[in-house]
C-alpha cells in the first residue's frame, strides 16, 4: 500500500503564529501611533519656522527701506514665495487669528511678531 505524505501545519503551529502576531502587534500599533505624533510635530515645527523666517525678512526689510524695524501689521500670503499664508498641517487650515481660539490655524502678535500654532497641544512651539 502506498504511503501518502501529508504536508500542511498542524493546529498547534497555527495558534503559535497568531499568537506571536498578536505579540508584534501589541508592540508595533503604539509606535506607529508615536510616530504619527512626531510627524505632526515636525509639520508644525517646519511651517513654524517658514513663516518665522518671512517675518523676520519682512523685519528686515522694514528696517532698511522705512528706517523704522517693524513687523507687518497682519500676517498675509504676501510674505510667502507661494501667495498663501502655510497650512496648519494638522487641520489643513490657512487662517491667522490674534488671539488664541483652539480651532486651527496661526496665532499672530503684530507687536511681538511672535507666532503660534492655534491647537492646544502645539501652542508651545
Amino acid at each position: 500500500m502506498k504511503r501518502i505524505d501529508r504536508q500542511g501545519f498542524t493546529l498547534i503551529e497555527l495558534v503559535i503564529v497568531i499568537v506571536i502576531l498578536g505579540i508584534l502587534a501589541t508592540v508595533a500599533i503604539p509606535k506607529y501611533v508615536d510616530m504619527q505624533t512626531e510627524a505632526r510635530e515636525a509639520a508644525v515645527r517646519g511651517a513654524l519656522g517658514n513663516i518665522r523666517a518671512a517675518l523676520a525678512i519682512e523685519y528686515a526689510r522694514a528696517a532698511v527701506t522705512t528706517g523704522t524695524a517693524a513687523f507687518p501689521g497682519t500676517l498675509t500670503g504676501t510674505l510667502f514665495a507661494t501667495g498663501t499664508v502655510p497650512q496648519d498641517p494638522v487641520t489643513s487650515l490657512q487662517k491667522v487669528v490674534t488671539v488664541y481660539d483652539g480651532t486651527g490655524g496661526w496665532v499672530y502678535d503684530a507687536t511681538t511678531g511672535s507666532v503660534t500654532c492655534n491647537l492646544a497641544g502645539y501652542r508651545t512651539y
